[in-house]
């Protein structure tokens, strides 16, 4: 679901046409988190040459959204705490 957000993915409409269905001010938004991330990447990357940050984006950040609906699916649903929840997603 979260691959329909990103940069690649947006530009086609439901149908697969190309057709962007986002609006200048949501590109300025997701431009600016997808910077956020990669800065984010190039910190915690240290002693990891095979992750790029710029090259791989569109792949985290699809990656990263899906886990942030996962968590407020999972707040939303059930009795585990935050704690339990990413434990059992880092064992993926």
């Amino acid at each position: 679901m979260s691959h329909a957000l990103d940069l690649n993915s947006s530009q086609f409409d439901g149908r697969g046409n190309l057709s962007s269905w986002s609006n200048h001010n949501d590109t300025i938004v997701y431009e600016h988190m997808v910077q956020r991330l990669i800065q984010q990447i190039c910190l915690i990357n240290k002693g990891f040459e095979d992750v790029h940050g710029h090259a791989e984006i569109n792949e985290i950040f699809t990656d990263t959204t899906g886990l942030q609906i996962a968590a407020s699916a999972a707040k939303l649903t059930s009795t585990h705490t935050a704690r339990q929840f990413f434990f059992a997603w880092a064992k993926i």
